[in-house]
C-alpha cells in the first residue's frame, strides 16, 4: 500500500459492511470477503489512514441480529465516521 500518496492527497476510504461473516459473504457473493475486508481495515488503521464504515442494512443483516456496536468494539476499530 502506498500510504505516502494516500496521506499526501488526503484520501479517505469508505468501507461497506453488510453484516456478520455469513451475511457479508452471501451478499457480496464472494467467499472470504468479510475476512479480507477486516484485514484491510486493520492495515489501513495501522497506517493511520482515515477510514469510514458504511453499514448496508438489509433484511438479512437485521434478521442476523448483527450488532454494529459489538462489531466495532470486538474488532477494535476506530473509524473516522460511521454511515448507515
Amino acid at each position: 500500500m502506498c500510504t505516502k500518496n494516500i496521506k499526501k492527497h488526503n484520501i479517505e476510504f469508505i468501507i461497506p459492511i453488510h453484516g456478520n461473516c455469513f451475511v457479508h459473504d452471501s451478499l457480496t457473493r464472494n467467499q472470504g470477503s468479510y475476512e479480507k475486508t477486516l484485514e484491510s481495515i486493520k492495515k489501513i488503521q495501522l497506517e493511520k489512514i482515515p477510514y469510514n464504515l458504511k453499514f448496508i442494512f438489509s433484511k438479512e443483516m437485521i434478521n442476523s441480529e448483527f450488532s454494529i456496536e459489538a462489531f466495532i468494539r470486538d474488532n477494535q476499530l476506530l473509524p473516522k465516521e460511521i454511515y448507515f
